[in-house]
């Protein structure tokens, strides 16, 4: 389950911040309902958004999502290579990279349930 407003969590931030922003989220998506339990996505969840007919934001036409297309969304995933780096995607093309560095600062989208 994603939050219906990319931008619950507002501003740019390090990757660090972001998980510490997501696990203290208290987002009531339902009415009546709070949830606890929200996390930074993974490279593969964030990516399963992703219409790559689509831009700005690269998501299909009927998705039911607010302020998405902020560019650069952290992911939870670390860089193999270099554990000082983590994966990121682009809200406004689709495009995959590396956020240069974990303190660099980008956007959070948070999501719950399965990983």
């Amino acid at each position: 389950m994603w939050t219906g407003d990319a931008q619950v969590v507002s501003g740019l931030m390090s990757w660090s911040n972001a998980v510490t922003a997501c696990t203290n989220l208290v987002y009531p998506e339902i009415p009546d309902e709070e949830y606890e339990d929200w996390r930074l996505p993974n490279i593969k969840e964030l990516q399963s958004l992703i219409d790559y007919s689509q831009i700005n934001p690269p998501l299909p036409s009927d998705h039911p999502f607010v302020n998405v297309g902020v560019s650069y969304c952290w992911t939870s995933t670390t860089y193999s290579n270099d554990t000082e780096m983590a994966w990121i995607v682009n809200m406004k093309d689709g495009s995959i990279g590396l956020g240069n560095k974990k303190t660099d600062s980008f956007y959070v989208w948070p999501v719950r349930g399965g990983e």
